[in-house]
Formats: structure tokens, sequence, C-alpha cells
């Protein structure tokens, strides 16, 4: 047997690399101080927090989503030591500062592997900028399992959250979240501001939609030394200076732009913050104007921050594929908290397959966005579900034993990020498949659109709802 897992193992070089840097990001010391310092009234009596993590990986990564089969089979195998309500209950009261902990202190370890040389790199005017793009996600598709919901019509939606990503490494490193769905994100700006990094004697400029172009947001994401780039709303006011002249050019595909400077304000404060404003027609008669605290047109083109914001749908596209690929769409628990620490934990398979992605590109010489997100976690499902049937569950707690290759897959948990990106770049030499490069672009037909709008209820307000009917009854 302990050939045999030697001999899988060596045919598995990608499960290998994800199991590598799974169990040094995820390993139960490190899960453990993360629960005890961000479990609110939670406490652990028999189902602990590394136990719940490690079979949701399971139910993931190996099971297409099945949180049950995953919790049967680890009972079964006698590792679930309560009974399966209670995994699931357990999931469900999840606080959400557990799932924001969760995801930023495994992102900020997963970064520490990122392999050198393989930002993406910024246009040469904006070298001195780390750029983080920030939009919000609403958890959709919730379960009415839980009695207060049964009877509610429409679909549910768990949590909201808003997320940043940057951009140099395609990572999400932080998100905040919020139980009610309908809630607004913008309210987490300060402290998301506030928990993303400075570093490596760059500045931070933060990216983002309309939503963000009101004036209270941008006074937050303009604090020096940051600095910000937005799509205007059209409700946003805006006061040109006359003494200024406008400027003009056209951007890379020949569109003509204009910039302009003047003033955002709000009511009754006239002339709050000072901007540079730049104006670009579309095609189709629509037009995008943003707005930039980077005032100096000469060392910050028009055409390099246009270029950029087109940057911004890298994080519609995490979002699309932490929901169709990494499942998502699937959710395992019924509750909105469970709803988002799935997100915060989707987040984080992402951020593992990014991590192994680079290191692909890099050894194969390779631009990462050639590699095909999907097609890399269709292999690696694969891989892991012939591992899991042929030699026993890949993703466990346990200490690997004398059958496992103590070059892969041994207490990794002590090693420097310098020694594990070594190792990883080993094991990825072999890793390579010609189908795990992008397919050409193809012309998609525009799909119709629905009728009317879908209706969506926030689970959180409906069990508010039925909280306080109960209080008030007795």
């Amino acid at each position: 047997m302990e050939g045999l897992a030697q001999q899988v193992l060596a045919r598995m070089p990608l499960a290998e690399a994800v199991l590598y840097v799974w169990r040094w990001a995820a390993s139960p010391a490190f899960l453990d101080r993360i629960y005890e310092q961000n479990r609110g009234r939670g406490f652990t009596r028999v189902l602990t927090f590394p136990l719940l993590v490690h079979l949701l990986a399971d139910a993931l990564l190996v099971r297409d989503g099945s949180g049950r089969e995953a919790f049967e089979t680890a009972r079964d195998e006698g590792e679930l030591p309560t009974s399966i309500a209670a995994a699931y209950g357990k999931l469900r009261r999840l606080p959400p500062g557990l799932s924001e902990a969760f995801l930023a202190e495994t992102a900020r370890r997963l970064r520490t592997l990122w392999p050198t040389g393989a930002d993406r790199e910024l246009p040469t005017p904006l070298g001195g900028f780390d750029v983080f793009v920030l939009d919000g996600k609403t958890v959709k598709g919730l379960q009415k399992r839980l009695k207060p919901l049964r009877n509610v019509a429409g679909g549910l939606v768990g949590g909201k959250a808003l997320v940043a990503l940057e951009l140099r490494t395609g990572l999400v490193l932080a998100i905040r979240t919020h139980l009610d769905g309908d809630a607004s994100e913008m309210q987490f700006i300060p402290d998301l501001v506030e928990e993303l990094p400075r570093g490596r004697g760059r500045r931070r400029l933060w990216l983002g939609d309309r939503a963000f172009s009101y004036l209270e947001h941008v006074l937050h994401l303009g604090v020096a030394p940051d600095e910000f780039l937005v799509r205007r709303r059209s409700n946003v006011t805006f006061q040109a200076d006359r003494k200024r002249p406008i400027r003009t050019g056209v951007d890379a595909e020949g569109r003509g732009w204009r910039e302009e400077w003047g003033w955002l304000s709000r009511h009754r404060q006239p002339c709050v913050l000072y901007v540079r404003q730049i104006t670009l027609r579309l095609d189709g008669g629509e037009t995008l104007v943003l707005l930039t605290s980077l005032l100096q047109a000469r060392r910050y083109p028009a055409a390099v921050l246009l270029t950029l914001y087109r940057q911004r749908w890298r994080i519609e596209r995490v979002f699309q594929e932490i929901t169709q690929v990494f499942g998502l769409k699937h959710l395992i628990g019924s509750s909105p908290q469970a709803s988002l620490f799935q997100f915060a934990f989707c987040l984080l398979l992402y951020n593992t397959l990014q991590i192994v992605r680079a290191g692909i590109a890099q050894v194969r010489r390779l631009s990462p966005e050639r590699l095909s997100n999907e097609k890399l976690f269709r292999d690696l499902h694969r891989q892991l579900s012939a591992w899991t049937l042929l030699v026993g569950p890949a993703l466990t707690l346990a200490p690997a034993g004398p059958g496992w290759d103590p070059r892969t897959l041994g207490q990794v948990q002590a090693l420097t990020p310098a020694q594990v990106r070594q190792t990883i770049r080993r094991m990825l030499q072999q890793a390579w498949s010609r189908h795990w490069l992008k397919s050409p672009p193809q012309i998609r037909r525009p799909k119709p659109k629905p009728k009317g709008p879908g209706k969506h209820v926030s689970a959180y307000r409906v069990i508010q709802q039925s909280q306080y009917k109960a209080r008030t009854k007795r």
C-alpha cells in the first residue's frame, strides 16, 4: 500500500502541489489560532474548527460540493466524532468575523508563496502603485431549510461582502461582510482600507465602479498617500474648474476622450474635493466617465488610466469562477453565516489555484493568463477523486505516516515560504497538459433579457422578523 500511494502521487503532480500548499497554509494549529481569536460566542466541545474546514475542502474539491457526502464519509471512517446534524449546526453558527479572518490570514500566508517575477505588469507610469480592485458580492441561492425560510416566496440571498483583489497577483486579500444580503457593502470601506497592507515602498491605488464614486466613499479612498480611480455615477455632482483648459486625445482603440478638472460637491458643501475627470465616448452611444485623484495629466496620462480601468473586470471574473467552478453555486449551509464562510472558503481555493497556476506558468515560461482556471480545477478534481478512491482521503488532518513521501506530504508547517516555493516549483516540473491553455476567444450571442426582475429576499431579514414575532408572543 505504501508503494501504491507513492506511485499514485507521482502520477498526480497537480494534486501533489495543491495538497502541499494546503497543508502548509491551513495547518491545524494555524486554524485553531484563527478560531480562538475570532470565535465570538462560539466554543469547541467535540467538533474542531480545523476538522470542519478540512471536511468542507473535501466536499468542494472531491465531492462536487456535497457536504452531506463528505460528512457521511468522514463519519463512516471514524473522522467525524459528532452527528451530521451537529456538523451542519457548527457551520450554520460560524460568526462573520471568523470568515473574514479566515480568508485574510490564509491569503497573507499564500501571498508569501507567490513566485518571484510572476506579477502582472502595470503601465509604466503606475509602477509605483499597488492597485486594489474593490467590489461587492451578494451570496445567492440559499436553501430554505430553516423553519422561518420554508414558506418564503422567491429566491433567498445569504450575506453580503466587500472584496479587495490585488491586481498584480490576482489574489483576493481581504473581505468585509454583513449577514444581510440587502445591506450596502459601502459601509465597510474604511475598515477594508485600513486592513490592506502598505509595503514594498509603493502607494495604494483603489479601483472601483460607480458605487464607489460618492463623495463620502472617495474621501476614504483618497487619503494620502493613497489614490483612487472610480467610475462616476450620473447623480454625483461635479463642478468644473473654468480656470483650467480642457484636454482631449484618443485611447488605444482610437476613441476620443476629454479630461477636465473640478470639484466634487455635497449638499450645502460646494467644492469639497478637487479631482480630475476623464470622459470617453464608448461604442453604442454610452459614456464612460472616470474620477481620479491623480491630478498630474503628464505624469499619469488619460489613455493609461483608461487602460487600467479596463482591468476592473478581473474581479467580476473572480466572482464568476468561484460561483461556477469552485462550488459557490451550491451552498452547503442554510444560514447567512454559513453562506459567508463558504464564500470565503471558495476565495481561498481560488487563491490556492492562482499560486499553483503561476508556478506552472513560470516553469513553462508562459503568462499565467494563458492558463485556464476552470481546466486546472477540473483536472485537480479528477486527480483528488482518483487519489481518494485508490488510496484514501487526500485531505486529512492526520500526520503523514511512513507511507507518505516526506518530500511532499510530510510535516511542512515549520518550513519557510522560500522552502515551500522551491518544493512547489520542483513538483510542477512534471505538471503540464496542453489542454490547460485557454481556448481562443469566441463570439457569443447575447442572451435574451428576462421579462421582469427576479425576486430575491434576504434570509437574514426573514430570520430576524421570525425571532421578533416569537419574542412578542411571549
